[in-house]
């Protein structure tokens, strides 16, 4: 019989149960979801439920993940999870090339580890390295399919690559694993606007604006689409929102 968490105690119990036996919860099929609800943190990788707000360990940023994504993230080699943390530290004081060395050898040491790969990735990219990015996304993407963050990564590399319509495929896949990702609604419509696709972008960019109204990037690629569609009056309103939010050509 499968085990879970209890949502309101944190109890271990058997699934089995219909109610919590030390605390009366409910533990029907959604509240069983809810109580295996991970986060992941950030800097340490380490699985947590979400009763923490930070990580306990290092004080990291949590991103909520579900424990059935999380077990085919995590690494059982304690020296990897060491070094990748270590590489954590480096990219936050933004020295990609130890970073990267810290990455490769939690690779090296459990190369199923889906969270080095992907750490390495965005070191790479953060020194334009994008087609070596592009690889260590792959990797992350094929040993865990269902984490939007990796596909977000992967598809700016795309980007950057000229690869549009790759680009798009990942950033509609990022988005039915993260329905409300700004981002990647963003990005989205900036892979259809360099494919022509005016319309479906300006949608795209709309959409990105209601979940961030903050975003220059989406106000300014809104104007760009409007532009091409020959609206210029509220393009170039969307353009001058985008430089009141901070946008420089």
């Amino acid at each position: 019989m499968e085990e879970i968490n209890c949502k309101k105690c944190g109890k271990t119990v058997s699934s089995g149960f219909p109610h919590c036996p030390y605390c009366g919860e409910s533990l029907s099929k959604e509240k069983q979801d809810q109580a295996n609800y991970f986060s992941l943190c950030r800097h340490c990788g380490r699985g947590l439920r979400r009763i923490w707000i930070t990580c306990p360990y290092c004080n990291g940023i949590l991103d909520p993940i579900s424990h059935e994504k999380y077990k085919h993230m995590e690494s059982k080699n304690p020296e990897a999870i060491e070094s990748n943390r270590k590489g954590n530290e480096y990219l936050e004081s933004r020295d990609a090339a130890n970073a990267i060395k810290c990455y490769e050898r939690a690779i090296e040491l459990d190369p199923s580890y889906t969270v080095a790969w992907r750490s390495k990735g965005i070191s790479l990219l953060n020194i334009g390295r994008d087609s070596e990015a592009l690889s260590c996304f792959e990797r992350a993407t094929e040993l865990n399919p269902n984490y939007a963050p990796t596909w977000r990564n992967k598809g700016v590399s795309l980007l950057r690559l000229g690869k549009y319509p790759e680009a798009l495929s990942c950033y509609e896949r990022a988005i039915e694993l993260d329905p409300n990702n700004a981002f990647a609604w963003r990005n989205k419509g900036i892979s259809l606007l360099n494919m022509g696709r005016y319309s479906e972008a300006l949608s795209c960019f709309e959409r990105a604006i209601e979940l961030n109204s903050k975003d220059a990037h989406a106000w300014w690629n809104k104007g760009v689409a409007l532009q091409k569609l020959g609206r210029d009056t509220l393009a170039n309103e969307c353009l001058d929102k985008a430089k009141q939010l901070g946008y420089k050509e």
